[in-house]
């Protein structure tokens, strides 16, 4: 298992080339050898940097290329499972295509799993094969990417998905929101029960008193809500 950061700025050594950043997971685990420079070229080939890249800082790099060389040095070990920790949410938007389809293409092409973690809801549509859905720190619901996007069956999935905007301006125009009101409790301190209550408007009694299960309530998919019921979003 690798780790992609959200920030490619403060994830990488400022006195370290790009190359030598990239074969460090290689000499910590005595595998860089004498075709190490080779197999990291390689490396930054994959995730289309180019050559010249190898002796450049930091500092001398594009936001989105320092991420490259970040997705470059997670997969020098040849991991089964990449973690992405919202690897594009600090760059521009016509970046950020560029990224998302290159991480889309490497793991077409090398069968490596992601574990994609993100708020924009257009990424998580566009990579994930199965998504769970968080709330203060619990899974209130999960499912393939289908049954999450088509079918949510959870208020907090149903508002996140409503709030999300449509590419479509007629549609966009006369789809109705779900609007949340007050504000996220502590997650030092959270709601008795169920966590998204003090938001939901399907709140009732048995929401505070009893946690619910995340089980499938004949939605096709597990739920976590006692009210748990598919919505037109």
């Amino acid at each position: 298992m690798q780790i992609v950061f959200q920030d490619p700025s403060s994830s990488f050594d400022p006195r370290m080339t790009i190359g030598e950043s990239i074969a460090q997971p290689l000499r910590v685990h005595r595998l860089f050898g004498e075709h190490g420079s080779d197999e990291v070229r390689e490396l930054m080939r994959l995730v289309e940097l180019d050559s010249y890249h190898f002796g450049r800082y930091p500092h001398e790099l594009s936001g989105g290329q320092r991420q490259r060389a970040g997705i470059a040095r997670a997969l020098a070990l040849r991991p089964d499972l990449l973690v992405l920790d919202e690897p594009v949410s600090s760059l521009d938007t016509s970046i950020q295509a560029d990224v998302i389809n290159l991480l889309a293409d490497l793991q077409e092409r090398l069968r490596v799993a992601y574990l994609f973690i993100a708020h924009d809801l257009s990424v998580v549509h566009h990579l994930a094969d199965h998504v769970a859905v968080m709330y203060l720190g619990r899974i209130v619901e999960k499912g393939s990417r289908a049954e999450v996007f088509d079918r949510a069956a959870h208020p907090y999935t149903q508002a996140l998905i409503s709030s999300a905007p449509v590419p479509d301006p007629d549609l966009e125009r006369d789809r109705e929101r779900i609007v949340l009101v007050g504000d996220v409790p502590s997650p030092i301190n959270p709601p008795s029960g169920c966590r998204f209550r003090t938001r939901c408007w399907k709140a009732q009694q048995i929401c505070a008193d009893s946690i619910p299960e995340l089980v499938d309530r004949g939605q096709g998919h597990p739920v976590a809500c006692h009210f748990a019921e598919v919505i037109s979003t």
